[in-house]
């Protein structure tokens, strides 16, 4: 039995990069578990999560910075 995937909320920048970048990423998964070479799968799996991580961080941050000012500016300065 196959899962159905879910839906993810994402920022519109967040939503289009992972429409461009992830079904290539899943799909070197998909061909390394049916090739069954666990090394590759790992890899790809690692840079699978490398690219989640930065896109969520990016979003993050995004979303978290003051408005019309520099997000890694010091306010003190």
């Amino acid at each position: 039995m196959a899962l159905a995937p879910q839906p993810v909320a994402l920022g519109d920048a967040a939503a289009a990069e992972d429409a461009k970048t992830n079904p290539a990423l899943h799909r070197a998964i998909a061909d390394a578990v049916a090739a069954r070479d666990p090394a590759a799968a790992e890899r790809a799996m690692h840079t699978h999560m490398d690219s989640v991580d930065r896109e969520l961080r990016e979003e993050l941050k995004a979303a978290h910075a003051p408005a019309g000012g520099d997000p890694d500016s010091d306010p003190a300065s």
